[in-house]
């Protein structure tokens, strides 16, 4: 192998035996020095800002469930309001001394049934 690759040199310029060396030698330092520039050159930065970054989304990801809660709990009781009121309303209809009931039926069938009525 070693008498073909010094048949292959030889074959090369005097400036292409040149710039295989320096190919050589940077690939060599390369290998060498390598390891270490990539220790020094450690992520421990970038790790400290994800895990800084990462606490602030679970942050705000509590906040914004917080704030979901809230809205629907403030929801929740304003159709319980209403509720209420439409509940006074039907029984103030319905325990009227002058009205005989018969006229809110035409009303409560259109309702229903989205109709209009004439009355």
């Amino acid at each position: 192998m070693f008498k073909y690759i010094s048949e292959i040199l030889g074959r090369f310029t005097q400036s292409q035996r040149i710039l295989a060396l320096l190919i050589v030698l940077l690939s060599i330092v390369l290998i060498s020095l390598g390891p270490s520039l990539i220790k020094e050159n450690d992520c421990n930065e970038v790790y400290d800002e994800l895990n800084k970054q990462r606490e602030q989304i679970l942050v705000l990801n509590n906040k914004l469930v917080d704030v979901q809660v809230d809205s629907n709990n403030e929801r929740i009781k304003r159709e319980k309001e209403i509720s209420k009121i439409l509940q006074m309303i039907k029984s103030d209809v319905d325990n009227c001394p002058l009205c005989a009931h018969t006229h809110t039926e035409p009303y409560r069938e259109g309702l229903v049934k989205g109709k209009k009525i004439n009355g």
